[in-house]
């Protein structure tokens, strides 16, 4: 063989293998660019000359395979997605005031039918704690035409979360959880 290929300038050792497989970030990123095209109706086919073109994928019949299977893998997912909002409404900023909290952002991903999230990986302890909040904070603005519902869907679970009574006081309680351990002295031994 060749041994070991280095660059000129600094010596440094250039990596000589082709990737025969995608890592799980790649994969995880590929999965995800090939859902949002399908959810706005697009062909995955046309994905695949660019991917290819911009070495994403490995070269050759291996990686026209990677890329059928994280199609397949796709397409499994979106048939969960089958009520997906054809379409969003703008982000609506909020200030709430609870107590000596003040709460500010904006909810993103809602439609007429209240906030829609997804993931298409498994979930995880703080997706479950952010879809909560967004959906109290959703309840406490009552938006005019927007149901207050959410839904949250991942390769794993499928939450759906009907309007709550008194969310503020729900929310409160989160936030001053948050805060007392926020202001707890941390104890290292």
């Amino acid at each position: 063989g060749l041994g070991d290929v280095y660059k000129r300038q600094d010596d440094e050792l250039l990596d000589s293998r082709e990737p025969f497989s995608l890592g799980y970030l790649e994969s995880w990123q590929l999965r995800q660019q090939l859902l949002s095209q399908r959810l706005k109706g697009e062909s995955l086919e046309d994905a695949l000359p660019l991917l290819k073109a911009t070495g994403s994928l490995p070269h050759g019949e291996i990686g026209q395979q990677l890329f059928y299977d994280e199609v397949d893998k796709v397409n499994k997912f979106a048939v969960r997605l089958a009520d997906y909002p054809e379409q969003f409404i703008d982000p609506i900023s909020f200030e709430l005031s609870l107590s000596e909290f003040s709460l500010m952002g904006q909810l993103d991903d809602c439609s007429v039918k209240g906030l829609f999230n997804y993931r298409l990986s498994k979930a995880k302890g703080g997706d479950l704690l952010s879809i909560w909040c967004g959906h109290l904070v959703l309840n406490c603005l009552r938006p005019q035409g927007v149901l207050c519902e959410s839904r949250w869907v991942t390769e794993d679970i499928d939450i759906k979360l009907k309007p709550v009574d008194d969310p503020e006081s729900l929310l409160l309680g989160l936030l001053a959880v948050s805060y007392t351990h926020l202001t707890l002295p941390t104890i290292y031994s």
